[in-house]
């Protein structure tokens, strides 16, 4: 496999696993959440699109260094997973707040990096591959959509966190698994200069 497609392969699991709970965001404030309400869920989904915009940018102001991306995604990630554990566990409003905030900053810290990843990957980008990216990337939220109404349908919205948290763990698994074959420094260390040796 690859980078392209390893790339597209974490772009698409991560943005299915964030909108997992995303698309249910509304619907868990106003409903599950004892003293929720409809003016918490469009409270909860203008904080969690205002911290995810703050976040985006400035997190490539804070990791400015490109070599620096794999591990900016790493931290996006143990974010995004400590963001489902806290819904998982405590039900509180301003545990439930805490979480869109920390998942907000999760999914502002991946989205700017896995650009630029993609980009640095693919320098001579065409139309078609940036329409890969963002098609693969859509599909992915679509389906996280699809998922989360049948999970809360048929175990709730614990059911919900877990496999949250367990789709979490798998891209965090995929991302250091990549590191370790040194797939996701490889255009980096190129861009750089240094010659590579990749026989991954």
């Amino acid at each position: 496999m690859n980078n392209t497609r390893n790339l597209l392969v974490l772009d698409a699991l991560v943005w299915f696993s964030v909108y997992l709970f995303v698309s249910m965001l509304s619907v868990y404030f106003a409903s599950y959440l004892r003293q929720g309400s409809i003016a918490l869920a469009g409270i909860a989904s203008g904080i969690f699109f205002s911290v995810r915009a703050i976040t985006d940018f400035a997190s490539p102001r804070i990791f400015s260094d490109n070599k620096s991306l794999r591990w900016q995604i790493v931290i996006a990630l143990i974010l995004q997973i400590s963001s489902f554990v806290l819904f998982f566990v405590l039900r509180t409003i301003y545990a439930a707040f805490t979480a869109v905030v920390v998942l907000a900053v999760a999914l502002g810290m991946y989205s700017p990096a896995g650009l630029t990843l993609y980009s640095l990957v693919n320098r001579h980008v065409n139309e078609r591959r940036w329409g890969n990216l963002s098609g693969i990337g859509l599909l992915a939220v679509a389906g996280g959509g699809f998922t989360s109404g049948l999970l809360i349908n048929f175990g709730g919205f614990s059911l919900l966190f877990a496999v949250g948290i367990a789709t979490s763990l798998i891209t965090l698994g995929y991302v250091l698994l990549l590191i370790k074959k040194r797939l996701l420094v490889v255009a980096l260390l190129e861009l750089s200069g240094t010659k590579v040796d990749n026989k991954d």
